[in-house]
């Protein structure tokens, strides 16, 4: 295993659950690889509860405009929606939540954030892009 870095434990994915695991074993002092072959954030941040999350905001907010005259509330205009700018707060909002997570682990001085698809070499030896490593434990 010569010319490869070492890790105690290497995470593979960098979504919610792969960032909280590479911490939980950097906390206890391993030194973690965590790779990540896509856009950084995981399916939560980037395709699934956030930018759901970031829509139902503007929908919430719709309904309870409609809903302001039962509590006598009388908006003077129509409501208008411009879905060009719920979609660019949207992505405003997801592009600020994964530089978030990026910028926690990269500046945990146990955890290495490596970028590539993972191959396994052999049961303690991973491949990512053309960098290999190794697991020791």
């Amino acid at each position: 295993m010569k010319n490869k870095k070492k890790f105690d434990v290497m995470v593979i994915g960098a979504g919610s659950a792969g960032r909280y695991g590479a911490k939980a074993a950097a906390k206890l002092g391993a030194k973690v690889g965590l790779v990540e072959s896509g856009p950084f954030g995981g399916l939560c941040i980037l395709k699934g509860c956030m930018p759901t999350k970031a829509y139902l905001r503007s929908s919430y907010l719709v309904g309870l405009i409609r809903k302001a005259p039962a509590v006598g509330v009388y908006p003077s205009k129509l409501i208008g929606l411009r879905f060009d700018r719920i979609k660019r707060r949207k992505d405003r909002l997801i592009q600020e939540m994964a530089e978030d997570a990026r910028k926690g682990i990269e500046r945990h001085p146990n955890i290495t954030l490596l970028s590539g698809k993972a191959r396994f070499l052999s049961e303690k030896e991973l491949q990512v892009g053309r960098s290999k490593y190794a697991c020791d434990r």
